[in-house]
């Protein structure tokens, strides 16, 4: 088991109290979720997302285990430090539990396909029937998955705040603060990338799926540790010379068009700092990282002939976005004496 899975046990084993329903053993049930969800789910995601013609990166239990691991490290818990009593980083059992549940749900829609699988957990969480025990609990642990991607009803990227419509629910009076619990989730998925993600058979065959080489590739060459004291994300990436020369096919919100892998790299950098500064947002206190230091690593087999450093923070004044009559035109001195005063001078 993973630290975060194996504190779930040691909380549901120690303090069933803690949990809405005393009477269920919420370690027991999550891993029969995680069994049905890997046989019914994870192993088809693959054949899934080949619907649109493209070999994505893997989606599979190896990827639902990285994103558990990954939310464990920005929680601080490595298997030296599980305790029974005290709950980590001021989260509880069953925060822990719908972190984890979320987890296994957040991916499995693509057993269906890539195109709207995050608006699926509430299906798949009911059809599979291991999890949850009410409606509520299931709305909400669905919800929390559903938030770490895609857009909200209205268009909006913001799924955080507009799929969980408050930032804190009380199951049978026991408190989820199920905001906070999607933050940790969706940042933990965003630093999950790692070399064994890659599809290996599509790197050595890239006539297979040409428009997913460059995704992989990324996963090829990044390394990333998370220094949860420091605050800080590192990420370095070691590319091989003779990858630097050629350009990629990709498909994205943009349309069909190459890129270099370097200027790939920097995209996925932009979106990491992005998600970065969304979730500080969402954590309430109990986790922030104020810089992504990035370390670019151009190699010949085993030297490095180059490398380029940056960091990406909050630092520096910061720059309204919207002036504030832009957010609302009333707020403004023109309107509001014209409302006002009109053309007399006289108040109205």
């Amino acid at each position: 088991m993973l630290p975060l899975e194996e504190l779930l046990k040691q909380h549901s084993q120690n303090n069933p109290a803690s949990f809405p329903y005393r009477n269920t053993n919420y370690f027991a049930q999550y891993v029969q979720t995680k069994s049905k969800l890997d046989q019914e789910y994870f192993r088809n995601a693959g054949s899934g997302l080949a619907l649109d013609g493209n070999l994505y990166t893997q989606h599979d239990l190896e990827h639902v285990n990285d994103v558990i691991k990954a939310a464990g490290i920005l929680l601080g818990i490595s298997q030296t430090n599980i305790t029974d009593d005290v709950p980590v980083n001021n989260l509880s059992g069953y925060e822990i539990y719908a972190l984890l549940t979320g987890i296994l749900l957040h991916d499995a829609g693509n057993a269906f396909g890539r195109t709207g699988h995050e608006k699926l957990p509430f299906k798949i969480l009911t059809d599979a029937n291991t999890a949850g025990t009410d409606a509520a609990e299931l709305r909400v642990l669905a919800q929390i998955a559903q938030a770490h991607g895609g857009r909200a009803k209205d268009g909006d990227k913001d799924t955080i705040g507009k799929v969980i419509q408050q930032p804190s629910h009380k199951i049978q009076g026991i408190p989820l603060r199920s905001r906070m619990i999607a933050s940790i989730l969706r940042l933990a998925d965003e630093l999950s990338e790692n070399p064994t993600r890659a599809n290996d058979a599509l790197l050595k065959s890239p006539s297979m799926s040409p428009d997913a080489v460059v995704h992989n590739l990324y996963c090829k060459v990044i390394n990333i540790d998370i220094d949860v004291l420091a605050r800080t994300i590192r990420k370095t990436f070691e590319v091989e010379v003779d990858l630097i020369a050629k350009k990629f096919p990709i498909k994205d919100a943009a349309g069909a068009r190459e890129t270099y892998l370097i200027d790939y790299i920097a995209e996925r950098l932009e979106k990491c700092d992005l998600e970065r500064q969304y979730c500080n947002r969402y954590f309430s206190g109990l986790l922030r990282f104020d810089s992504i230091r990035a370390e670019l690593k151009i190699c010949r087999n085993e030297d490095v002939l180059d490398t380029v450093s940056l960091t990406l923070d909050d630092s520096g004044y910061p720059q309204t976005k919207k002036a504030i009559k832009d957010l609302n035109p009333l707020f403004d001195g023109l309107t509001q004496y014209r409302t006002h005063h009109g053309t007399s001078g006289a108040v109205a």
